[in-house]
Parts: C-alpha cells; structure tokens; sequence
C-alpha cells in the first residue's frame, strides 16, 4: 500500500520555498516602487470624489498602469506613470458635481497615518500636494467600493470584481499585484483591530507583496497571499482558496483531536450519519485520550509546527487548535497509518480518510441530547445544537434546576437572546468599534449606545457557562451576554479571541478571504480580540482526565452550582 504522507516534512518544505524563493525576482526598487504605487492607488480608491462614485474602473486603471510602475528604471521614470494613476481619475472628474469641504467628526478613533501625503521627494512634489489636496477637502459620502454591512455596519466590500471569468487560479502579475493591494488597504482603512497586528502595517507593502507579485504559479500565489492574510492576527482571516484541499486532501479522519497538555490526544470522533462515538473508535482500536504520536512515520507534534506560519489565529490557543485539527486531513480512499501512545503502550493502527467526517472545529461531539438534567438536578444545555425555537421549551424544563450549564464550547445557532429572556433585565454587554465607511482610516465607537440583552428573571437558579479554544466569534458574543446574569460565572480556558461580524474581501483568483469587521468590547473597555472572553475560573482537560471519561471542565461548573465556588 502506498503510504500518504499526510502534512509530510516534503510538503511543507516545497510550500515554503514556494512562499520564500521568488522574492528574489523583484530588485529594491520595485519592491519600493510596487508598494507606493499601491498605496496611493487605494487611497484614491477611498478618497478621490469621481473613484468613490465609480465613474471611473479604478481596478482597470490599477491593470493599465501597473506595468509601468514595474518597470521603472529609476524614481524619476516611477513618478511620471505614478502621477499618471492621480490624473486618471482627474479626468474623470466632474468638478461641478462635489462640494469642496465636508466637515469630519471630531470624536473619532484614526487608525490611519496620513504623513506619507506630504512626503514629496518620494510622491513628487505635484502629487503630494495634489493627494493633500483631496485629504484636506473631500470626505466621501457614499463610495462604489465600500458600505456598511446591512445591521452590523461592518464594513462590504462585495462590489469589488472577483475577475473570476475566464475562472484563472493563477492570474496574471497585474491581478495579482491588484490581489495584494485590494487587501492591504481594505485592512489598512477599515480593520477595527488593526493597532493589534503587532507590527507597523506598513511593512506588509514591502514583506509580503513583492513574493506574491512573483508568484511563479497558482500554490506560491495562493500561499504567499496566505502569509499576507494570516500576518494580520485574526482568527477569522481564512480563505477560500483550493491550495488546502488539493495538497492536504478534501478527505478526513474521523475523529476528534485536541491539544491536551502540548499534545495531539484524541477526545472522540467525527462520522456522520453515525453518532455514537465510542463505537466508530472501538470499531478503529482507538480509545479517548490515545496520544497521536506519529502518522505515517512522521513526528506529529513536528507536523503541527510545520503548519503554523500558514495558520491564522488571534491568538496562540486558536493558532494550535487549527495546526491540530488539520492533522487530519488526507485524500479519499488513502489510509493513515498513526503511531498512538496510551497507557498500555505504542500501538499503530490504520485509519481511512472519509468524506463524511467533520472538517471543523465547531461540531459538538455530544448528541446524546439538546438539554438535559445531570445528577443533582442541574440542568445542562449544549448550545452548539440548540435552536431558537426550543428555547422556551427548554426553559421550562430545566426552570426548577438548582443550576443550567451552558456549554459554549462549540458555535451556538443564535439563541442567546431568546434565553436571555428569562434569566434578568436587560443590561448592556457589549459596544463596538465600527469603520466609519464615509471617513475612511476612522472608527466610531458605540460606546454611547450600548447593546443589551435579557428580558425578565423567571430562572432563579446559578448560571455556569463553558469555553475553550473552540469558542469562537458568536460563541464569545453569546458567552459576554450570558456574563451580565447576577452570579453567572464562565468555566474553561481562553477562548479563540475572534468576535464581531465578519468582512469578505474578493481577489482574484477566485480567492476570498475574510476579517473581523467590528471592534467587540465589554461595557468597561476590556477587548475581546486576540485576548478572549473572561474567565473566571481556568480549567483544563487533562489526558487522564480524558482516558477516565470525565469532562473536568464540567466537573468544575457543577462544583459551583453545588456549593457556590
């Protein structure tokens, strides 16, 4: 049997010489020149009256222009087609049709440093005075490329053209400079959480664009844009594009793997229609709390750290969580051999990829039921397959609990507020830092008008509720509504530190990637991004606790139902 080497030393060594090597194709000076030009071609896009109302194909004009750019062979040659990207949307322009001066809100959070416009000797000085110009006199009020997100307000940019006809996984150097820079200023104008990066933005003009502006095929472009999306810090700036499914396999192993004390151990499995977990892991040889060791023959915890430079993340708990799970990814119909270490010793067993199995994170495992009444009357709710509509029903039976469990390790369906119905009145438990689309580089913040959740206390039992790494954007939204509940306390550990509506940026290629859209904050100023809900008291699984059956993080929250700490 041929033997699949799954996330293999080989594989990881070709993607990062596809994701290094070509960087050396641009010289300094295009490096240089490529990055200004983009970052004058997006604030125009942002800020010039006739860019904004879309009388002009700005991507087009970025195409037409790009060569040039590229090709100059000194600063003198780079200003004239860079001057020449300003006067084509001045051509455009009917003067008549924009007001000189619109006045900006004085109360807002800049996110922007806008020095570069007068920095002449590089711009020329024409262009510098010309861009402060337009800083200076013209706020745009509705923009072709940009709007609020119908509810949310975080940011749309779904009127930027995808160039996905003729479909081309491996667009031309102009796209894909194009693909670069539509995405650094979507992040550079309009990301809430850009200040946590944890370098100058800036930079990523001159880190990461000149490798995808060389990309030599489709895997080096797609994975050197992956490093661009993933150095932002978030654990919501995935990607669609087809690299993963095609060098790591659409396939998985049907089971579940977490990391437990530093390593990959194996809580369950993931098979559906079958929901009974134990039995797809007797049927296997596997048993909770095997330690994933090897797969085929290869270091898994090796493995796992070979992913990371291509694993987005918020913070270090969300970045291990995804490195393990896409230990399990393989090819249809190929096998895994995996080395598993317990207590009875090593063992190797072999395990098929399936079609079935659960490519996320965010399944429950537990299906035994919705909600339940554990042993001392305490009611448990599995939030990850709770409905709207169940609510009310679930709330009367479990209204004469001593306690309710929520457990939030999964991603809930929405129903945080109908169940805050009936445990208190409405308090504030969140605001946000939203990018204010017709005053591009700026947040307002919602501070002032907070919302709220809760109706009435008809439950008058405690409130427990349970995270971990799994627990994830509306996960943590619905974890700090249930926290405004009088004694409620949270049980677990940090959490994915990803919260807020997310934003979809298309690129060619047919490549989309996304990013958390709005700034989420407690209704004291403490962040949830990259840091987490809060905690109040940290438990972690243990592998014994896993190989004895116990959900010791559960066993802590019924603790405190019990005895109130």
């Amino acid at each position: 049997m041929k033997r699949f080497l799954l996330l293999g030393f080989f594989l990881f060594l070709s993607v990062n010489c596809h994701a290094t090597e070509d960087q050396g194709k641009l010289s300094d000076a295009q490096v240089k020149h490529i990055g200004i030009y983009c970052k004058v071609w997006g604030f125009l896009k942002y800020y010039h009256p006739d860019v904004t109302d879309g009388n002009i194909n700005w991507d087009s004009t970025f195409i037409r222009i790009y060569p040039s750019i590229r090709d100059a062979k000194s600063d003198l040659d780079f200003k004239k087609p860079l001057m020449d990207l300003y006067q084509s949307a001045e051509r455009a322009r009917d003067k008549n049709m924009h007001p000189t001066t619109s006045p900006r809100s004085d109360d807002e959070i800049s996110i922007v440093q806008f020095g570069w416009l007068e920095d002449a000797p590089t711009l020329g000085d024409e262009l510098s005075k010309a861009l402060q110009k337009i800083r200076r006199e013209f706020k745009p009020t509705n923009c072709h490329y940009i709007a609020p997100m119908t509810g949310a307000s975080n940011p749309d940019f779904t009127m930027d053209k995808e160039f996905t006809e003729p479909r081309n996984d491996y667009p031309d150097e102009p796209l894909r400079a194009l693909a670069a820079s539509r995405f650094w200023n979507a992040i550079n104008y309009f990301a809430p959480n850009k200040d946590l990066i944890g370098f100058p933005w800036d930079s990523a003009l001159f880190r990461y664009v000149p490798a995808i502006v060389a990309a030599r095929d489709t895997l080096s472009y797609q994975m050197n844009a992956l490093l661009l999306y993933k150095s932002i810090n978030d654990g919501h700036a995935s990607t669609n594009a087809p690299w993963a499914g095609e060098y790591l396999g659409m396939a998985w192993l049907p089971l579940a793997v977490s990391d437990i004390e530093g390593k990959p151990v194996i809580t369950g499995s993931f098979d559906y229609p079958t929901e009974n977990s134990d039995s797809i892991l007797s049927s296997l040889g596997i048993h909770r709390g095997d330690i994933i060791v090897k797969i085929n023959g290869n270091d898994a915890d090796s493995l796992r750290k070979s992913r990371l430079p291509y694993v987005p993340g918020s913070n270090d708990a969300g970045k291990m969580r995804n490195a393990t799970l896409y230990l399990l990814r393989g090819k249809p119909g190929q096998n895994a051999i995996l080395t598993l270490a317990s207590p009875s010793g090593v063992r190797e067993v072999t395990v098929p990829f399936s079609m079935h199995a659960v490519s996320d994170p965010w399944h429950t495992q537990d299906r035994s039921g919705v909600w339940k009444i554990l042993p001392g009357n305490i009611g448990y709710v599995n939030m990850g397959i709770l409905n709207v509509g169940q609510v009310p029903e679930m709330m009367k039976d479990l209204a004469n609990t001593k306690g309710i469990v929520f457990d939030v390790r999964n991603y809930p369906h929405g129903s945080m507020y109908a169940i805050g119905e009936y445990l208190g009145k409405k308090k504030p438990f969140v605001y946000f830092t939203i990018p204010d689309v017709t005053n591009p580089g700026y947040l307002f913040k919602s501070d002032k008008n907070m919302m709220e959740c809760g109706g009435e206390e008809r439950y008058h039992g405690k409130i427990a509720i349970l995270a971990n790494e799994k627990t994830q954007s509306h996960a943590e939204f619905t974890i700090m509504s249930f926290q405004v509940v009088p004694g409620a306390k949270t049980f677990g550990s940090q959490t994915a530190g990803a919260d807020g509506n997310i934003s979809t940026i298309p690129l060619p290629g047919g490549v989309n990637t996304i990013f958390t859209g709005l700034g989420v904050f407690y209704p004291d100023g403490r962040r949830t991004q990259q840091v987490g809900i809060k905690i109040d008291y940290e438990v972690k699984p243990t592998i014994k606790g896993i190989r004895e059956g116990k959900d010791e993080v559960l066993e802590r929250a019924v603790r405190y139902i019990n005895t109130g700490s």
